[in-house]
């Protein structure tokens, strides 16, 4: 078997949380996989379990509670993005879009970090933010729609990043990204920096985050390994 290390699409690889429903409390719930092992916690009292028929469990987030997951600042020093290229992701199957919904967060709006959304018209959109000023690079509307399950993703090369779905390139907005500010946060999965904005509702899978530019045909790759467990 294949080491884990040794697949070529975990190289750089510093975030891979895989979600595990395992007893001992909601700490336990949470694994990184990848070989920094970032310590997160769950948040919220409805966040749950949904057994997929392909037998893998997704978490599942209420936004009324709100529930989310959160990394410690000291934690996540390596995820403080400024000129280095860097690439984000995950498994989404939204049940509402009457609100963005934020995927990942590390920074705040027009003052540090970076962020990515599923925006209320069906948009994935990601951002990187300095002092009064934001950039963003955004897909078309109504790609995402409620229900189903995709694969996003977000990848980042000096100056470009572009916008995935299912492993397809579907940029339609795309900025010109300054160096985010760097950003003394948590890092924030299913809500904003603020823990109240854009809470996620629905179900999330195995977030990941690399420390390099990931290709068109790797996040191809990466949806044809995984997609038969969501029956896509």
């Amino acid at each position: 078997m294949i080491g884990y290390d040794k697949f070529a699409i975990n190289h750089q690889l510093l975030m891979d949380l895989t979600m595990e429903e395992v007893s001992g409390g909601a700490g336990d719930y949470i694994f990184d996989r990848a070989r920094p092992h970032h310590s997160c916690l769950l948040h919220g009292a409805t966040v749950g379990w949904t057994l997929l028929p392909s037998g893998l469990y997704v978490m599942d987030f209420t936004s009324g509670s709100p529930d989310w997951i959160d990394c410690p600042q000291a934690d996540t020093v390596d995820l403080d993005f400024t000129a280095e290229n860097f690439s984000v992701g995950a498994w989404i199957n939204l049940d509402s879009l009457a609100a963005n919904r934020s995927i990942m967060c590390r920074g705040l709006l027009d003052t540090d970090g970076w962020h990515s959304q599923v925006l209320m018209n069906g948009s994935i959109v990601f951002f990187t933010n300095q002092a009064a000023a934001n950039q963003y690079s955004q897909s078309q509307a109504g790609l995402i729609v409620i229900g189903y399950s995709y694969l996003v993703g977000f990848s980042r090369r000096e100056g470009s990043v572009r916008t995935f779905i299912n492993g397809i390139d579907v940029t339609e907005i795309a900025g010109t990204h300054l160096d985010p500010l760097t950003a003394a946060r948590e890092l924030h999965i299913g809500i904003y920096d603020n823990e109240a904005g854009s809470p996620w509702e629905g179900q999330m899978w195995r977030p990941r985050i690399w420390s390099r530019y990931i290709e068109q045909w790797e996040w191809l790759e990466l949806f044809n390994m995984e997609r038969h467990w969501f029956n896509i």
